[in-house]
Parts: structure tokens; sequence; C-alpha cells
């Protein structure tokens, strides 16, 4: 078993109800190091998954990403799973989960400390996400529980924050009738030299402190127009072990949730493009429970609020999702390379490419942790290989 990964992976049929555990080659590791280059060896046709990386679970700069992924006509795409849930998983035991095939009926998937169950999901199917993800909190009684659910549109929700999913992986979980893959982990990452791995990480944090500077908040990643069109905004916060915080509460007006956490700056700019007035933070929540994410430019249309949402809802507006490899939750945020290292290392793509670090230290902290030397050329040709088949596609 290499170090920083469990070696196994848990493989799921929904079609014949089946749940398998897999022994992951030691080979295969080596070379494709882990997140999405080790995902994308491991999903068949017509599948999703989600992996960790090397450096998901590690407490260096923004290392607490795993990343999702949709095959489709033989093409993968990715999308970062962001906030506790890369650690989580990882802490599962599992370094990567595989689904294909439909569900008679709907299904979660429950998986903790290396145990699976498909747990019948009727009492929640016509939920949205955001409810789902209550439901399934209390059915198993541990709040800590991270939970990704699909609804009506293509766009999954993480634990009532969406944004990240531009890839249609909420879409495609509710096309084989499961509605949510919820997850909790209490276990150990394996690694050479933890007191040297925690020194560099500690060295790393201090440095990347310095680079974020005072930039905070979703206001640091939207235009200052359409931030102030959100209204009560709160405090900031981070995703595990990240210097900057990206993401802001915001209040909702809705009883049973009362703020929602922003990541989504994609959408809250086309929002504020295309319609003149009104506060933002209510349309865009209505959008994210139902499992709508706005990509691209839909013009200046100039609509209102309320009419634009029913027209994304209904499909006569706005792409929900981004047609390249990686979703765009990135866009406009920096150098291309960097974010595709950052699925491949398991390390928030919004982070490498808006802050740019060096990416020799997260090399050279991959060699304390695993023992061999492991380098950034080879880091940046996966992420290149990667971007290459999102274009052409498996050959």
């Amino acid at each position: 078993m290499p170090k920083l990964f469990n070696g196994n992976m848990l493989f799921v049929d929904l079609t014949e109800g089946t749940l398998e555990e897999r022994e992951i080659d030691d080979d295969l590791f080596k070379r494709r190091i882990g997140g999405a280059p080790l995902l994308a060896s491991l999903t068949p046709n017509e599948s999703i998954g989600m992996a960790a990386g090397p450096l998901t679970g590690l407490p260096c700069p923004a290392g607490g990403m795993a990343v999702a992924c949709v095959e489709s006509e033989r093409k993968h795409r990715f999308a970062p799973v962001l906030l506790n849930a890369g650690l989580e998983l990882k802490l599962t035991g599992f370094d990567a989960i595989v689904v294909e095939g439909r569900s008679e009926s709907p299904v979660y998937l429950w998986i903790r400390d290396e145990v699976a169950d498909l747990v019948k999901a009727d009492k929640i199917s016509g939920k949205d996400a955001w409810d789902t993800i209550a439901s399934i909190r209390k059915e198993q009684g541990d709040q800590r529980i991270q939970v990704i659910s699909s609804s009506k549109g293509p766009s999954a929700s993480l634990d009532y924050v969406s944004g990240w999913d531009g890839i249609g992986f909420g879409g495609a979980m509710r096309d084989m009738n499961l509605r949510a893959i919820a997850f909790r982990g209490m276990g150990e990452v394996p690694m050479a030299a933890p007191d040297a791995v925690l020194s560099k990480c500690s060295e790393m944090m201090k440095a990347s402190a310095k680079i974020v500077g005072q930039r905070s908040g979703v206001r640091s990643l939207v235009r200052q127009e359409a931030a102030a069109r959100i209204k009560g905004l709160k405090r900031d916060r981070a995703c595990f072990s990240c210097p900057y915080p990206c993401m802001s509460y915001a209040e909702t007006g809705d009883a049973a949730h009362t703020s929602a956490l922003l990541m989504d700056q994609v959408s809250i700019d086309s929002l504020a493009k295309a319609t003149v007035g009104g506060d933002l933070a209510a349309p865009l929540v209505r959008l994210h429970r139902n499992g709508f994410c706005l990509r691209g430019d839909m013009g200046a249309s100039k609509a209102s609020l309320d009419g634009l949402v029913e027209k994304v809802m209904a499909g006569q507006e706005g792409r929900s999702s981004s047609d390249g490899t990686f979703d765009t939750m990135t866009e406009g945020v920096g150098e291309y390379d960097l974010i595709a290292a950052g699925y491949v290392l398991g390390v928030c793509p919004r982070f490498l490419g808006l802050m740019q670090p060096p990416l020799t230290a997260y090399c050279e902290l991959l060699d304390l942790a695993t023992g061999r030397e492991i380098k950034k050329e080879t880091i940046l040709a996966l992420g290149n290989s990667l971007m290459m088949e999102g274009r052409n596609g498996r050959t």
C-alpha cells in the first residue's frame, strides 16, 4: 500500500444493488499519482466517481480537496469536492468510489470506516438538495456527515453549498436514481516521516498566509457591483486547511435554512449582469436548492430576478454546466496549469490558480510524505494529459 493512500476503492453497481471493495494496484498509484488521473483510470463508461489526491487530508495550504468525476461518451469531466468532504472521504478508508448502473428505486450511498450500504431513499425522493442533506443527517444521527445530494437540475449540492459542480454530477446521480452520497471518516492518513511532513506543512502555511494577505470572502472573487447586491453577508470561511477564506455566509430569508455559504462566484456575476436590482442571495439559494448553477454569459437581458430564475429552472435560460475538462468554479482565477495540478494533488484549484504558490513546495511535501521523488514536471504532465483527453476523448 503506498503512503498517503489506503490502497482500495469501493465499486457500486446500482443495477445489481451490489457493493464491492477492490484493491488498487500499487503501480497505478506510481503512474497516476492520485486524484483525477487515478479516477480516470478507474471509471468505466457512463459512470460517476470520487477520489482523494495524495495531499488530500494533509494540513498543507488548501489540502482538503477530493475530485468528483462524470464519465460519459468516453470523456471525463472533473469538479472539486471541498469543505471538509475531501478529508472525510480519505478517512473512510476508500481512496476512490465508483458508481455505475441505475437503481430501480431511489437510494442513497452511505459510507463510513470501510463499511458501505445502499439505503432506501423513498422518504426523501421528492425533497430538494438541501432538505435531502438534513434528512440523511437526522436519519443517521450525525450532523457532521458529509452529504452530496441531487435534485431537479444538473448540479449537486455538498452540505448546503453549491457552485462547485459544473460538470453535471448531480444530474448523473439523479438519472441513476441515486439521491445522495453520504460519508463520514475517522481513519488516518498513512505517511512517511510524519514529523518532517508537519514541519513542511507549517512552513508552507506561513508562506501562504503572506500571499493571501487581506483577501477574504466571496467579495474577493466577484465584481464590486455584484458583491453590493448580496445583502446580509456575514462572516467568511475557508475549507479544511486553507488560508484563503473565499466563501461567505449570507442571509437567505428561509426559515428552514436561515443562512447560506456562498462559493459560486460565476453564478453571482451572471445573475448580476443579466438582471436589474434586487438581492442576489435569495434567488441564488433557490437555484442551488434545486440543483442549478449558472455557467457562461447569459447576456445583459436585464430581466427580473424572479423571471430569470423561473427561466433557468425551466431550462430556457443559462447553462448549468461547463464544457471543459474541469469545472469553471475556477473561471478567471489564474494559471490553468496550476489549476490542473490541483486536480492531481488534491489541492484546491481555486487557491492554486488565484494565489499561485510555488508548486515545487507541494512536490517537496510529496517527497517527504511518500518517501519517493515526484517531480513538478510529472504533475504538470498528468494535468495536461487530462485536458487533452477532455478535448479529444480517450485514446
